[in-house]
């Protein structure tokens, strides 16, 4: 994982788990695009966001919409 730049799991429907999973895993520091299907809440992209293993990303795309 440690050298992907790019991430699209947008055809998995992520729970409040594996978000978190997502955002605490270091393997995913190199990530410059992520795009995930949506369906967790609040917490889900949130906790994204605060994640300091994904501080690289310039494109952040959360099923129909894009942030960054």
């Amino acid at each position: 994982l440690a050298k992907l730049e790019s991430l699209n799991v947008s055809s998995c429907r992520l729970t409040p788990h594996g978000f978190h999973a997502l955002a605490t895993c270091a393997g995913v520091a190199n990530l410059t695009h992520l795009r995930i299907g949506g369906g967790a809440g609040d917490s889900g992209p949130i906790s994204l966001m605060r994640s300091p293993h994904l501080a690289n990303l310039t494109e952040l795309e959360l099923g129909t919409t894009t942030f960054f």
